[in-house]
């Protein structure tokens, strides 16, 4: 029996130095000391927090977050005499939420009593109202599976936890999330522009000047500032499936190195094998969890949304100033091509995610594993 094992660890030892050499990812190492698993714990949470950390701390300003951002937290995985604490963040977090449903609320009630009224407004308030929906639904969903905080564990919590156990060298990934937080402050400027200016020339085309709210100025302002925090909804949950896709796709490509190495290996160790793929399943199941809401929410609000932001675009709403016309061209443009390309992002990194798994388990069927 001894004589029978040795050499099949050996030959997983050999496989994982192998990987890391030629492609820099770490091993997973099956079985180490108490002192080494508590220092590649370490590093892979500061790994973890230069990816997530700088986005969820955008996020707690925008107000859908309002767990730790340091990760510090998770350096004891012991759960026991966990109480929630009331937090200024959370509070904030709830106020921007209900923010979000009052201003839907406000949008489907000017639809409802003055939008039919006024024809050409019609489409204007439904893609309002649309809109405050997405930002309203998916807010909410993210206070829900996101925080890391002192309460109950979250699903992204446990999602961390599980690539701390993972051993994979997410270092190089940290270059991708600034990159990706820089464009997103790029784009959030851009559209809060558009907001202004849109606001400043079409004044009498927003929510703000309906029958029931333009004789408050405090409304005016309410609006303008909701739609800009709208902006950042519509932005970094994107940003955070975009990166999530990147981890996973690395996890994916270390364990399919692996495989490839220990197919020409005569002393595999299947069961090491099988133990680490059950381990890549449960991370993409606690992925799967965290997005499966939100890909529900934007996916089946955004087409719509999409078809309205066309029909406005295409049949400008006619306003008081004829010269406003144009912009209002160019904005609904921005807008339609904006979430297109949104919705367009998200299906092509999901795709990648999923070719990943295709290619694993065609691997996996041929070495008969």
């Amino acid at each position: 029996m001894d004589s029978r094992v040795t050499p099949l660890r050996t030959g997983v030892e050999e496989a994982n130095n192998q990987v890391r050499e030629e492609h820099e990812f770490s091993p997973v190492v099956f079985q180490d000391s108490g002192l080494n698993i508590h220092n590649e714990d370490e590093k892979q949470l500061e790994a973890i927090q230069a990816i997530y950390g700088p986005i969820l701390t955008f996020m707690k300003l925008g107000g859908i977050y309002f767990g730790d951002t340091s990760f510090k937290g998770l350096g004891e995985l012991s759960t026991i005499g966990r109480k929630r604490k009331i937090s200024i963040a959370r509070i904030y977090c709830s106020v921007i939420v209900a923010c979000s449903w009052i201003s839907f609320a406000m949008s489907i009630v000017s639809l409802c009593v003055e939008g039919f009224s006024v024809l050409e407004h019609v489409y204007i308030l439904i893609t309002f109202g649309v809109w405050y929906f997405i930002w309203a639904i998916v807010a909410t969903t993210c206070l829900v599976v996101l925080p890391l905080n002192e309460g109950k564990i979250s699903r992204f919590e446990k999602f961390v936890r599980n690539l701390i156990e993972r051993r994979v060298d997410l270092a190089t990934l940290k270059l991708y999330s600034r990159k990706g937080l820089i464009l997103v402050i790029f784009i959030f400027l851009a559209s809060t522009l558009n907001l202004v200016v849109a606001f400043q020339l079409m004044p009498d085309l927003s929510v703000a000047f309906s029958k029931h709210w333009k004789g408050w100025y405090g409304f005016r302002i309410f609006f303008l500032v909701t739609l800009i925090f709208s902006c950042i909804v519509w932005l970094l949950p994107t940003l955070f499936f975009f990166l999530t896709c990147l981890v996973l796709e690395r996890h994916f490509d270390c364990f399919c190195k692996r495989v490839s190495f220990l197919d020409s290996n005569q002393s595999l160790d299947v069961t090491a094998l099988k133990e680490e793929h059950q381990k890549l399943c449960e991370t993409v199941s606690l992925a799967d969890k965290i997005f499966s809401p939100l890909f529900l929410e934007v996916i089946s609000v955004t087409i719509p949304l999409l078809c309205f932001n066309f029909y406005t675009t295409i049949n400008p709403p006619v306003t008081s100033d004829g010269s406003s016309i144009p912009f209002s061209i160019i904005g609904g443009a921005y807008w339609l091509l904006g979430s297109a390309a949104i919705l367009s992002l998200i299906t092509v990194f999901g795709s990648r995610v999923n070719e990943k798994v295709r290619i694993l388990t065609n691997n996996l069927t041929y070495n008969n594993y």
